[in-house]
Parts: C-alpha cells; sequence; structure tokens
C-alpha cells in the first residue's frame, strides 16, 4: 500500500516551505498538493515537523476532482462568471467588488481570444506551463491581436491561475516566468480649433445629443458623469458631479469627486 503523503520542498515568496502531495487511491496517483506551512531551516531542515503537520491536515483532504484536474478553459469559463467563488470574495472580503463590465470582458477574452486556441484543448490548469503560454501569445500575434488586447486575454488567464496557486492548489505559477507582450499606445486624437467651432455652430438634430456634445466639449465632463446627470444635479447655475453611469453596473459615484464638492459652472 502507499505511503499516504510524501513530502518536497518548494521556494515561494517567503523561503522553502515543506509541501505534502497526498495519495488518491481511485485515482493511482497522488492527486491533491498542499503547504504545511513549515519552512524548511536549520539542520534537519524541520521534516519531522512537516511529516506531523502533513499527517495533521491528512483528515481534511477530500478527493473530489482537484480544481487543478479541471479542463483550463472549464476553469477560465468558471471563474469569469459573475456568481464565481473568487468575485463573491472580492465583494464581500476584500470589499473590492469587481464591475459587471470587467467581468464580462474577462469572458469575452475567454470565449474569442482564448478558447479558440487548441494548445489548450486537452490542457488542465496543473499542466499549464510557461512554455504553453507564449506559445499561446505567438498564435495570438499571428491572428492579428494588438499588445494591449493580448495583455487583457494574458491578464484573463494570470488572475486564476495565481488565484489557483495562492490557495496552494498549484504547485508553481507558470506566469511567474511570462513577461507582458509590447504594447504601442494609440495617441489619443485631440480636436482642433476648427472641429471644435463645426461641433459648436453644428445644426442639431437631436437636443438631448448636442446637449452631451457641449457638455463634454466645453464642460470638460466624461461620458458616464453626462449619462448619469439629473435634473437635481443643477444648482444656481452649477452641475454638480454626483453620478457615474457606468455600462453594465449602473449609477456609480464620479471619478473626479463626491458630492457637492466637485461642480462646474
Amino acid at each position: 500500500m502507499r505511503c499516504p503523503f510524501t513530502l518536497y520542498k518548494n521556494q515561494t515568496g517567503i523561503g522553502l516551505i515543506w509541501y505534502a502531495r497526498y495519495w488518491n487511491e481511485k485515482a493511482q496517483k497522488y492527486t491533491i498538493t498542499r503547504s504545511t506551512g513549515i519552512i524548511a531551516e536549520g539542520k534537519k531542515e524541520r521534516k519531522r515537523e512537516a511529516e506531523l503537520k502533513a499527517q495533521e491536515m491528512l483528515s481534511e483532504i477530500r478527493f473530489e476532482t482537484e480544481a487543478a484536474d479541471r479542463p483550463f478553459i472549464e476553469s477560465l469559463e468558471g471563474f469569469w462568471k459573475p456568481d464565481s467563488p473568487y468575485v463573491k470574495e472580492c465583494a464581500v472580503l476584500k470589499k473590492k467588488p469587481l464591475s459587471a463590465y470587467y467581468v464580462h470582458q474577462n469572458a469575452v477574452n475567454v470565449r474569442c481570444h482564448i478558447k479558440p486556441c487548441l494548445l489548450f484543448n486537452k490542457i488542465t490548469l496543473r499542466n499549464l506551463t510557461a512554455g504553453l503560454i507564449r506559445d499561446w501569445m505567438a498564435w495570438a500575434v499571428d491572428n492579428n491581436l494588438t499588445g494591449r488586447t493580448l495583455n487583457s486575454a494574458l491578464n484573463t488567464m494570470r488572475v486564476p491561475v495565481r488565484y489557483a496557486f495562492n490557495r496552494d492548489e498549484l504547485e508553481k505559477d507558470p506566469f511567474a516566468k511570462v513577461d507582458p507582450a509590447t504594447e504601442t499606445p494609440k495617441e489619443k486624437g485631440v480636436l482642433t480649433f476648427a472641429e471644435r467651432t463645426n461641433l459648436i455652430n453644428a445644426t442639431p438634430t437631436n437636443p438631448l445629443s448636442r446637449l452631451a456634445v457641449l457638455l463634454g466639449l466645453l464642460c470638460g465632463m466624461r461620458m458616464g458623469e453626462i449619462r448619469g446627470l439629473h435634473w437635481s444635479n443643477i444648482d444656481n447655475d452649477l452641475i454638480y458631479l454626483t453620478h457615474n453611469f457606468v455600462h453594465m453596473d449602473g449609477l456609480k459615484k464620479p471619478k473626479r469627486g463626491k458630492g457637492k464638492n466637485s461642480a462646474l459652472s
């Protein structure tokens, strides 16, 4: 009969740590890895302490399908759902909820820029390597992804992989050896004086659209701030920016200030 666990050392950000790999009798292989939290130091490297800790954790091991053994694409699709554990954790535990638009865009990256790559067809999260990620980057360039889009999709993969790594569900972080692609920032266009004059003098076809254009042109308001305006935001010839309308998230606080501390004349 196999030993219920084996020990090995793994280099982490806080030093060399003892890890335990647990034997799955049904699968006939070691399928679960957990950190003991014991730093390998001193003459005997505290191995006995690590053995006792691994033995103590044995009762908590459950051999359902490990997160790291699920298909990679399936893991990404589940991770970037509005009700995923990660999204809930950000909102409830970290008190930093992710915007619905951000989650949606990552799901789009999976569907449009990651899933079509045949390199990931039979790959599990555990099997992902830095080499595979780099091969995907080359595939993305061949498929005409810009540096910005490529890096966005790269982050769509990096976040769930590092999340699993920080939960001790992965032994190594393959992204530790992967650098982002070089981006060529596109210069934002600035309207000329003549273009601004033409916009101001244009014959309006829709008064609301004209108002939105003029608020951005003459007051420097952002699109979300314009979309979030209420009649109550106007007082004594001043516009008070109290809302920012974000696609898929609705009304939020404005970026430039809070309440009546942020006003335009």
